[in-house]
């Protein structure tokens, strides 16, 4: 078979012609297994409830949620996927549904009851494992079947879940899915009465710490108000406050009744020092003073008239004057008493101003103690107060908590229908995909097989090995046609560097690669009839260039699309690998021989065409213990069974080397000459090869 590069559709067609039965045959195959494995499949039906997670809120049932709502992010949607898919949520729908004891999720179906379901010789629900009680693993088993068949997708980028399940019933299918989509909404709804009521446990245990604590508090205040007598009124001000501003009430007002009293009794002292006593009841208000003085302006006026009247001598002038008189001492005498009256009221106003002002300062000394005392009693407060409002808080949210409406932001907008349709498997369409896979798998094999078909050669058995005798070839006499009459087959220039064997892919329009396709052409030419499969190709001394022709016949043979293997005989100094390109081999024809080595692992590939190669993997001391090997005879039965041309690359003849047994193989022995002289060594390799009677088919020239 040709490389890749070279490879043709004429090449393709020529595979499918030689192998047309082996394509049929996997073709046909592949459908029989296919509609076997369809036939073996349940029948399954899938259906699907559509869950959306509500952005909207219910303010009333909100307003006083435990939980807050859920959110819509890509991540928390795959939280809820996540619940959806867990095992808990799956444990509580096969119990619900009562399907530990189902066939389809405890393995109560086999491969035949699904099959003869299908074709409707017994009903789905068939093949049932009941069991009045399963272990923990057969329920575990169950749970990851029953996971196995559901399906859970968030759709786009909205809020919404597809709950999907697979079942052989179609009724099962949208039973389970809406079951899951319901078992997904009570454990929303569930989650939110199991958080509200460890929260208002949490809250009744909360508030009566608080309760304790409230009643701690105030008792501590209270107590520390009684020891520190901090008594207080009913607004809540200090009794010590209270006392300081009266007393300060009661200074103001004792000094502006001093100051008062000061004024008037000044003012008295300079009317009576300046002889207006009368006018003393314009500073006092005396009701004596003013009747005196009203009788004195009376006596005044009546006096004025009767000196004019009566003269001055006149008794009634004089009485009216001694009356005048007793008057202004009657005045005089009152306004004293007074001045004694008013002097005594100042005193007793200072005494009094000046009491006010020492319990001022004892009162302002009490109160800077109870003040002192007073910043632990607020603390003592402030501690209580903020404990009552926090328990008053707590209270508050308990009584929300417990009229709350526990309701969840999720449900289902479209619940799942019967199917009236399978979801699998697509019978027709596997069907109709099988005969090309068929097709396309045939092919595969087929090219697989011509081009790796030497390496299905069968493992060759191990055999005694027996010595071969080696036989010496007698000088013979140089004669006049030194090649004994055998014809010049090919005359190939160019023909002895070891890179010339790359002219037949490199150069193909070369006078080598022409030389060497005619060479090809002529020795495959039947002469009798059959057309020689082994070519040996051998030379009379090393150097002569057969090992180039012999790689070179190979790469013409496999550009021509022909199965070519080269086995490289000379072992002593193995040289066909290096000419291929090839750096080292691992394992050669000694260890295929001796049985340690498969054939298969033994050949490699040539590195510029699809030529196969059997060489030894390193220099050979003996070669005879190979080469007599009673092995080798059924190797080359073998690869000529196998390949479409075996070319053998023998030892030179006069070398040493024992070539008998391999060159007997041989349909044809073609000897590569060296242009020019000596021409006695080949003669004597050609009387050589004649004694171990081998005949050879001609000479190829090389120069």
């Amino acid at each position: 078979m040709p490389s890749l590069a070279d490879f043709r559709m004429s090449d393709f067609v020529g595979v499918v012609a030689r192998r047309r039965k082996t394509i049929r045959f996997i073709s046909i195959l592949t459908i029989a297994v296919a509609f076997f494995v369809l036939m073996m499949l349940p029948t399954l039906y899938t259906t699907s409830a559509t869950v959306m997670i509500d952005q909207r809120k219910n303010n009333v049932a909100d307003q006083s949620s435990v939980l807050s709502a859920l959110p819509t992010d890509a991540a928390s949607l795959q939280n809820q996927i996540q619940i959806l898919t867990s095992r808990d949520l799956a444990r509580h729908v096969i119990e619900k549904l009562n399907l530990y004891h189902d066939p389809e999720f405890n393995g109560g179906y086999g491969a035949l009851p699904g099959l003869l379901a299908w074709l409707g010789l017994i009903p789905p629900s068939a093949g049932s494992r009941y069991s009045a009680e399963l272990s923990q693993a057969e329920k575990d088993a169950v749970i990851d079947r029953f996971l196995a068949k559901e399906s859970i997708d968030s759709v786009g980028l909205s809020s919404t879940i597809t709950v999907s399940f697979t079942a052989r019933d179609p009724e099962q299918a949208a039973r389970i899915a809406n079951a899951i989509a319901d078992a997904y909404i009570a454990y929303q709804i569930g989650i939110k009465n199991d958080v509200a009521r460890d929260t208002t446990q949490w809250l009744n245990d909360k508030i009566k710490q608080l309760a304790g604590q409230v009643q701690d508090a105030e008792a501590a205040s209270q107590k520390y108000k009684a020891d520190n007598n901090l008594n207080e009124s009913s607004d809540g001000t200090p009794l010590s406050d209270q006392q300081l501003s009266a007393i300060d009430t009661q200074i103001v007002t004792a000094r502006t009744d001093l100051a008062q009293k000061e004024a008037t009794y000044e003012r008295l002292k300079s009317l009576v020092a300046s002889g207006h006593a009368a006018d003393v009841s314009q500073v006092v208000a005396s009701p004596l003073i003013v009747q005196l003085r009203t009788q004195l302006s009376t006596l005044i006026q009546q006096e004025s008239d009767m000196a004019v009247r009566y003269g001055p001598k006149n008794p009634k002038l004089i009485a009216v004057r001694q009356q005048r008189q007793d008057l202004e001492s009657k005045i005089g005498q009152e306004v004293d008493r007074l001045a004694g009256t008013i002097e005594n009221d100042l005193a007793v106003s200072r005494a009094q101003l000046k009491s006010l002002q020492e319990s001022m300062q004892q009162a302002e000394k009490g109160a800077a103690v109870q003040n002192l005392a007073r910043v632990k009693l607020k603390a003592l407060q402030a501690n209580a107060t903020s404990t009552r409002t926090m328990y008053e808080a707590f209270v508050t949210r308990l009584r929300e908590t417990q009229d709350a409406i526990q309701t969840t932001d999720t449900r289902v907008i479209s619940r799942a229908p019967v199917p009236d349709a399978p979801s699998s498997p697509h019978r027709t369409l596997v069907l109709l995909a099988s005969v090309p896979a068929g097709l396309l798998l045939g092919l595969l094999y087929a090219l697989l097989a011509e081009r790796f078909a030497v390496t299905s050669i069968r493992r060759v058995e191990p055999q005694p090995l027996n010595p071969m005798m080696a036989r010496t070839v007698e000088a013979a006499p140089a004669q006049a046609n030194p090649f004994r009459g055998l014809p010049v087959l090919a005359d190939i220039p160019d023909a002895v560097p070891q890179k010339a064997a790359n002219y037949v892919l490199d150069w193909p329009m070369s006078g080598y690669a022409y030389a060497t396709a005619q060479l090809l052409r002529h020795t495959l030419s039947p002469v009798h009839a059959s057309r020689p499969k082994v070519i040996a190709v051998t030379s009379a001394q090393p150097g002569e260039g057969k090992t180039t022709i012999a790689v070179s016949l190979a790469r013409t043979a496999a550009l021509a699309g022909m199965r070519v293997i080269v086995l490289d005989g000379n072992l002593q100094n193995p040289s066909t690998a290096k000419t291929m390109g090839l750096n080292g081999i691992a394992a050669g024809i000694g260890e295929v021989l001796s049985g340690t080595v498969q054939l298969s692992r033994a050949l490699v590939r040539d590195t510029r065409s699809s030529a196969l190669l059997l060489a030894a993997a390193r220099p050979l001391a003996d070669p005879s213990v190979v080469l007599n090997s009673p092995l080798l005879p059924q190797l080359l039965a073998h690869l000529k069974q196998a390949c479409d041309l075996v070319i053998l690359d023998a030892a030179p003849v006069l070398t040493g080397g024992d070539a008998r047994a391999l060159l007997h193989g041989a349909d044809t022995v073609m000897m590569v000459v060296r242009d020019g002289p000596p021409r006695q060594a080949v003669t004597y390799a050609i009387d050589g090869l004649a004694s171990m009677g081998i005949s050879s088919a001609g000479i190829v020239l090389a120069h």
